[in-house]
């Protein structure tokens, strides 16, 4: 807070001649416009006075204090303007009231007798520093009128008056700008409480949807494994019955090597038929029974090599099959083999799903945590501003 300059013609000071008509003439222009009347400003005030010279005696003051009744003090100038004394009016009539007092200092120049070195101040000074100075003046001076400069020229004085109104103004302006910090402080807290509310009811979103997650990836996790188990069941499955399609595989060319040896038996046991006949034939009557012997071992001998076709035929069909079987299967396994390592990093994947929604959740806790502990400290510093409001304004 300053003290702002007023207007140029109302805070004109202009010195006292010597002369009584020129005291009145200079006096009455200056006090023009009920000069002494408080100068506002936009934060404070001061009063015009009279200024006066180093040689003007006791009794053209004396005159000048009568044409300005209301005139609190007058200030003694130099030729420059800038003040140097102040005669304060009680003071002076009392000094001038004793007796004999007229008659010794009428003639005398008063800067000799009643001048005093005032407290100067400039206007542009904030007014809480001016307080602060005019309240560690002396008892004797505490009373006396603060001079306000500009540039050190004189503007007016300050009376006692005008620095209570300035300091229950400087109270006032603290109070309402107090006030309004508080009110702000209120309506910030306010703010803050209502995103602290969004933050928690976030958090505790965030966390139950962690919890979900969790929950899920547990679940997921649980499931994979169960088909873990059942793919390796299978897969365990699928390799004994490729291994019994091998021995299988085996098997029918074991068979089928016994079907070409039977078909060569048949082969050869025909060749006998054929010779036993032929040496039958030879033998005449004597070896006609034999001869439907022979003819008969020919016929089963064909029937057997007939049938080891057959079932040599058979079994490189049934060995064709189990061969394309156990192709299947071995491309089964391996499909088997490729899944269950898909199942394996989708179960990894489900334990860190599990751990990163763990610790997403006690992030989550510790900010909901958190948000609880600011409300509670926020709802506490609503109620402390509340009470100084509470107090401020009563």
């Amino acid at each position: 807070m300053t003290l702002l300059m007023t207007k140029p013609q109302a805070q004109a000071a202009v010195p006292v001649q010597a002369g009584a008509s020129a005291m009145t003439s200079n006096n009455s222009g200056m006090m023009q416009g009920n000069q002494q009347e408080a100068q506002e400003t936009s934060l404070g005030s001061w009063r015009a006075v009279p200024s006066i010279s180093y040689n003007q005696s006791c009794l053209q003051v004396i005159r000048l204090f009568k044409q300005n009744p209301e005139a609190p003090c007058m200030i003694v100038c130099d030729a420059d303007q800038m003040p140097t004394g102040i005669v304060m009016r009680d003071s002076f009539y009392r000094l001038m009231s004793g007796r004999f007092a007229r008659e010794i200092y009428d003639q005398r120049p008063v800067i000799a007798i009643a001048a005093k070195v005032p407290m100067i101040v400039e206007q542009s000074q904030p007014v809480a520093e001016i307080l602060q100075q005019a309240l560690m003046r002396s008892e004797a001076d505490f009373y006396d009128c603060v001079v306000v400069t500009q540039n050190n020229q004189l503007l007016g004085v300050l009376t006692v008056r005008d620095l209570l109104r300035l300091s229950a103004e400087l109270q006032d302006e603290t109070e309402t700008r107090r006030e309004e910090m508080i009110q702000d402080s209120h309506r910030h807290t306010q703010d803050i409480g209502s995103s602290l509310s969004g933050v928690r009811a976030a958090a505790d979103v965030t966390l139950q949807k962690c919890r979900q997650i969790s929950e899920w990836s547990v679940i997921g996790k649980q499931k994979l494994q169960s088909v873990h188990s059942s793919y390796h069941h299978l897969l365990t499955d699928m390799e004994k019955r490729a291994e019994l399609m091998s021995r299988l595989q085996d098997n029918t060319a074991g068979v089928s090597r016994i079907t070409d040896q039977i078909a060569d038996l048949a082969g050869q046991s025909s060749l006998l038929a054929l010779n036993a006949s032929i040496e039958a034939a030879r033998a005449g009557e004597h070896g006609r029974g034999f001869q439907v012997v022979a003819s008969e071992v020919q016929s089963l001998a064909k029937q057997t090599h007939e049938l080891s076709g057959s079932i040599n035929r058979m079994l490189n069909q049934i060995s064709q099959m189990v061969a394309d079987t156990a192709g299947a299967a071995a491309a089964a396994l391996n499909e088997i083999r490729s899944c269950e390592a898909y199942i394996s990093e989708g179960s990894q994947s489900f334990h860190q799903m599990e751990q990163a929604a763990g610790e997403v959740s006690a992030a989550g806790s510790q900010v909901f945590t958190l948000t609880e502990d600011t409300s509670r400290v926020l709802q506490q510093i609503q109620r402390e501003l509340a009470s100084i409001q509470r107090s401020t304004q009563s």
